[in-house]
């Protein structure tokens, strides 16, 4: 039996634990884990669509463009590595996952006859129903009200039908890719109407026009403000017997992706549960070993042995046929907790309490000697094998020492890998600060989640300084998160809550308001407060049509400046570090430095620094926090020291 075997057995022996009295059955399931993996409903991507008919509908109402039209988008293509054939690891383009959900390349999609309702100014509305137009319509009309009814909205318009064009693939894709599955697999797959061939995309959008001359398509075509690149109009051939849009559609479909659906939500909830455990140990002696008691060892008929598992991880190893464990009984062993037999055998000794609650793993992991592409991986391997994560939502950021005041370390230039003079390679220090930005992604939605902790597991002074200057910040702007708010009210809070710390301390001096004129945050804050999260990490629509980026420092780093709205997901991750390129240039400056404590600031040149980072969604009358990681300096160390996650202070061994 292999390690995922008695992973499973310890999960289902950990949930009988707690279900009943001594000596009760507990019924063995064929699989269970802590984390599950849920099933996506294709009901979400069907909702998106409806959503976005009827942003579209309500838009054009108050246009005069045409009357009808399809929204028609290009799904990914599947790259190689440069020149070689080495595919890279697909993943959608994030506006077709939106609206469809196919995770497959190659695939084109549409939204068949948004309608517009300008053409309703013009019509006389004392023309009667004519067998014609009964015709031209192709629905029943009752009444003279109806017939005006059905040319607003025609029936289409109302279903906002739906189709995929899949790509034809050659005979020998079942050869070396698998099976070549019809169209009727994509169609129950992925919940639409109609499923045919890319090749015959011009045809059938044709067919399904009821407009005189060339149909009208809706392309995607707009800016996206995190990266100021554009998005992608689908490439059709024969591309000239259609009259073109490219200005209507990215907009609203920006605006729709803006307010998550309840299914959205759970999405990102999933993926917020297995980020934070990812940070988590499955139970604290679990992967260091577990205690057995002797009279079990010695007693052989229990036919028990103790090995050690590849990557130094003690285990048990069970000599049981796992096919004939149909239940599962308790028993309360004097001294040692409790045993758990299976049909007379004994399967697990001394239940481990670390199972009630997770502990952080890359928190419990973290050592003095490691180096930061050990703990990335770590966090790389939970999320897959146990939270069926593929894709991570960005590139890792494990930094540590000065690296973490490198606000998107982990690049290819600095991939993780601290190296000290002549580039030779270091390791985590003992007095180090860890600053480790990792969030998984699953069914294409993301997480972002930003844990800071010192290396050895016990904050210095100097360290619980500045993280509860930062702590602070991330608390204060939480508690202020509600419909209405405005965003760059947020960020300043959060700046000025930090200089009040910082101020505390002795880092800065003198007045706190004349420090936010002059933008004197920005030097310890020199990113944005937060950022919309869903599909994508830093999610469109930060800047609606109107709005303008900020000038100032700081503030012109805010991926967003809206005002919140219920339904909305966004991150908040206030943040202190100590970056030379900042600090110089306002020690230098005649009015800036004023408000600089050299003196202090020097003890801070190699610090590094602290952010915290949660997902947050803002609520009716407030918000939710979807991160459920260590965040009070007792917790930390608490956790690092092995105390079980959730922590409470009497749980803590004096």
């Amino acid at each position: 039996m292999d390690l995922v075997v008695y992973y499973t057995l310890f999960i289902k022996l950990h949930q009988g634990a707690h279900s009943g009295p001594a000596d009760q059955a507990v019924p063995m399931a064929s699989c269970a884990t802590v984390l599950s993996p849920p099933e996506v409903p294709m009901e979400l991507h069907a909702l998106n669509r409806e959503k976005l008919v009827q942003a579209m509908r309500d838009h054009l109402a108050t246009s005069s463009r045409p009357v009808r039209g399809f929204v028609v988008l290009q799904g990914g293509e599947e790259q190689t590595r440069y020149c070689s054939d080495h595919a890279l690891l697909f993943r959608q383009e994030s506006y077709f996952a939106y609206l469809f959900g196919v995770r497959e390349p190659g695939f084109f999609g549409a939204i068949l006859h948004i309608a517009h309702i300008s053409h309703l100014n013009n019509v006389d509305h004392s023309m009667k129903i004519s067998d014609s137009r009964k015709s031209v319509l192709g629905e029943a009309v009752k009444d003279e009200v109806d017939f005006k009814r059905v040319l607003m909205f025609p029936k289409d318009v109302a279903s906002g039908k739906s189709i995929l064009f899949a790509p034809r693939l050659p005979d020998d894709y079942a050869v070396w890719l698998g099976e070549i599955k019809p169209p009727s697999v994509f169609k129950e797959r992925y919940m639409v109407d109609m499923v045919f061939y890319v090749d015959e995309l011009v045809q059938v959008l044709h067919s399904q026009s009821d407009k005189q001359g060339k149909p009208l398509l809706f392309l995607l075509y707009g800016l996206n403000t995190d990266s100021n690149n554009f998005s992608k109009p689908a490439e059709i051939e024969d591309i000239e017997k259609f009259d073109t849009d490219l200005s209507t559609l990215h907009p609203i479909l920006t605006e729709c992706r803006v307010i998550k659906s309840k299914m959205e939500l759970d999405i990102i909830q999933y993926a917020n549960d297995v980020s934070s455990e990812a940070h988590i140990e499955l139970g604290d002696k679990v992967w260091h070993g577990m205690d057995i008691p002797v009279e079990a060892e010695q007693d052989k008929k229990h036919n028990l042995r103790h090995n050690l598992l590849p990557g130094s991880m003690p285990f048990l190893n069970f000599i049981l046929p796992f096919t004939i464990m149909s239940s599962i009984t308790r028993h309360n062993w004097p001294k040692h907790g409790t045993c758990y037999f299976v049909h007379g055998s004994i399967l697990v000794v001394q239940m481990i309490s670390a199972f009630n609650g997770a502990i952080p793993l890359v928190m419990r992991q973290a050592r003095v000697g490691m180096k930061e592409y050990q703990l990335e991986s770590i966090f790389l391997h939970h999320v897959y094998m146990y939270g069926g994560c593929r894709h991570c939502s960005y590139t890792c950021i494990c930094a540590t020492g000065e690296n973490s005041a490198v606000l998107h370390y982990g690049h290819a230039s600095a991939p993780n890998d601290r190296v000290g003079i002549l580039y030779l390679d270091v390791t985590l220090e003992d007095g180090d600060m860890a600053l480790f930005d990792m969030g998984a992604e699953y069914h294409f939605y993301g997480s972002d989640i930003t844990c800071s902790f010192p290396v050895n597991g016990k904050f210095t002074k100097d360290q619980a300084t500045i993280y509860n200057a930062v702590l602070a910040a991330h608390n204060a702007v939480i508690e202020s998160m509600r419909p209405g708010v405005c965003w760059i009210d947020m960020h300043e809070l959060a700046e000025k809550t930090i200089l009040e710390s910082l101020k505390n301390r002795g880092i800065v001096l003198g007045d706190i308001d004349k420090m936010m004129e002059l933008r004197l945050g920005a030097i310890f804050m020199p990113h944005g407060l937060g950022h919309l999260l869903g599909i994508d990490t830093h999610d469109p629509g930060g800047y609606a049509q109107g709005l303008e980026r900020p000038k100032e420092p700081g503030l012109k780093a805010l991926r967003t400046i809206r005002k919140l709205q219920e339904g909305m997901v966004i991150t908040v991750e206030p943040g202190c570090y100590f970056i030379d390129a900042l600090l110089n240039p306002a020690l230098e400056d005649t009015v800036k430095s004023k408000f600089l404590n050299r003196e202090e600031i020097v003890k801070y040149r190699k610090f590094g620094g602290v952010r915290i980072e949660s997902d947050v969604l803002v609520t009716a009358d407030g918000s939710r926090n979807f991160t459920n990681c260590p965040r009070q300096t007792w917790e930390i160390e608490a956790v690092m020291a092995g105390a079980p996650w959730p922590v409470t202070r009497s749980s803590i061994k004096s």
